[in-house]
């Protein structure tokens, strides 16, 4: 466990964290590593476990890392830590399950102790200048002035100059067809918060969505021993791309230099796939050839680009870029020939509710309809994005104040491209900064761990470039 007990607590904190979760806890540490003069941090955080947060919080030892463990530590500056800790556990080399350390997918549990005992470690070794205090709630207001004061749902106030905003991937958006329903325990509305429910296993069931979160909702149902039918609705009704059954041996190209405008980039992504043609089909070293530009990219596109991008190019990307690994790719074919698994295309059109079942009517692409019974429906899409209809308190109260607005994209808050909020005003706000998936909308890829570290050390040689007033340090 850790122990963070204070002998006595600052009046203003240098820094508040909203959210202590895998963005919190990885900017936490890289401000340990790095910060070497009196400083305090008091961090928000409720409702999950230090250090794990939702994402790593699973115990299912079915649910993987989507991506390879050489790209997992949590220091940007040192990218073989995950690995030499990984060696150290019990769990290795059985884990690894025949593949190289680098290339293989670790369970998110274990990813989660990681986090936790990399940041119990960090903290018992923590100078004694260094000062950080959990609170156990979570920041729902904030007052502006020279210092801000956060209001938590506990109705305590808390004072800090800075603050930075990790909260991580927001609740699941509300569906048409489901929005109107009186509220119903078979109904899951937001399945990272619930655990899976005792449930009949032979009686089938509806997920909502058909990417990562009803991979991972499917799996759960399958590795329980559930013999009726998982049925995953979706606009395309296509799974997630696998990673490659091997990581491909075409290297990467160190030279290459990127178009800034949309449709010239389009055309050289597929010509390089066409003239640099991976031996396996799975276009994963071109991917890995742009990865290290696709912030820059996005944050550049003009506003017309971004919004062609998501009309037009948005669902081709996230089938390339948000892959699973080839073992539970092939865990899924078997369950879709074996008739545990189907995969319908469209969207639901009305739900009806009866003490023995729910009948969901659903409307397919081709304007086809079809009704199905189900004991349970889970939703499984993607997250509130349009800051405007966050379900975040704190986000609601920012947006409402003008503290922040939404992004050209609406796909999260606006920011710079190193994370400094733009208010409703338009100027740039240096003392609030975003880490993690409310990123989105800033720089496209923000939801991974190698984007996330490259933000926790980005904002940590912000707040190092800061001046302090020394009546503000602990």
């Amino acid at each position: 466990m850790i122990n963070t007990h204070q002998s006595h607590l600052p009046e203003v904190f240098n820094l508040a964290i909203i959210g202590g979760g895998a963005a919190g806890s990885i900017l936490l540490l890289h401000l340990l590593e790095n910060i070497k003069h009196p400083f305090s941090v008091v961090i928000f955080q409720k409702g999950h476990e230090r250090a794990k947060g939702v994402a790593y919080s699973t115990q299912d030892p079915g649910h993987l890392l989507n991506v390879r463990a050489g790209r997992m530590s949590a220091y940007a500056d040192k990218p073989d830590h995950f690995i030499e800790w990984l060696r150290e556990q019990g769990e290795y080399p059985e884990i690894l399950k025949g593949e190289t350390e680098k290339d293989a997918f670790i369970p998110r549990y274990l990813y989660g102790k990681y986090l936790q005992a990399t940041l119990e470690g960090a903290l018992a070794n923590k100078p004694e200048y260094f000062s950080v205090v959990w609170k156990n709630s979570f920041a729902t207001a904030l007052t502006d002035g020279d210092v801000y004061t956060i209001i938590s749902d506990e109705n305590e106030t808390v004072k800090a100059t800075d603050i930075s905003i990790c909260t991580g991937i927001e609740a699941p958006a509300t569906l048409p067809g489901l929005s109107q329903l009186p509220p119903d325990a078979r109904i899951h509305v937001n399945p990272w918060l619930e655990k899976l429910p005792e449930i009949d296993q032979k009686k089938d069931v509806l997920l909502i969505g058909t990417g990562l979160t009803m991979v991972d909702n499917a799996l759960s149902l399958l590795n329980s021993g559930f013999s009726g039918t998982i049925n995953a609705l979706s606009k395309h009704g296509h799974l997630p791309m696998s990673h490659p059954a091997n990581k491909p041996s075409v290297k990467t190209d160190p030279s290459l230099r990127l178009p800034g405008d949309l449709a010239t980039l389009f055309n050289v992504i597929k010509n390089r796939i066409k003239t640099h043609p991976d031996p396996q089909g799975w276009e994963e070293p071109v991917l890995e050839d742009i990865r290290p530009y696709s912030q820059e990219l996005w944050y550049n596109f003009s506003r017309e680009e971004k919004q062609r991008f998501l009309r037009h190019l948005q669902h081709h990307w996230s089938k390339l870029r948000h892959r699973i690994p080839y073992s539970i790719h092939l865990q899924l074919q078997k369950a879709i020939q074996d008739g545990r698994l189907r995969l319908l295309n469209g969207k639901v059109k009305h739900v009806t509710i009866f003490k023995s079942h729910l009948k969901v009517s659903i409307i397919s692409r081709y304007s086809q309809s079809s009704e199905i019974d189900v004991q349970r429906i889970f939703n499984c899409v993607g997250p509130v994005l349009d800051v405007s209809q966050s379900t975040n308190p704190f986000i609601k109260d920012l947006a409402s104040k003008g503290i922040l607005r939404n992004s050209a994209s609406k796909l999260g808050p606006d920011a710079t491209i190193d994370g400094q909020i733009i208010g409703s005003n338009g100027m740039v706000n240096d003392r609030i900064t975003l880490l993690g998936p409310l990123m989105r909308g800033v720089v496209w890829e923000a939801v991974a761990v190698p984007e996330i570290r490259t933000g926790a050390r980005s904002i940590t040689e912000h707040l190092l470039k800061k001046r302090i007033p020394s009546q503000h340090v602990a």
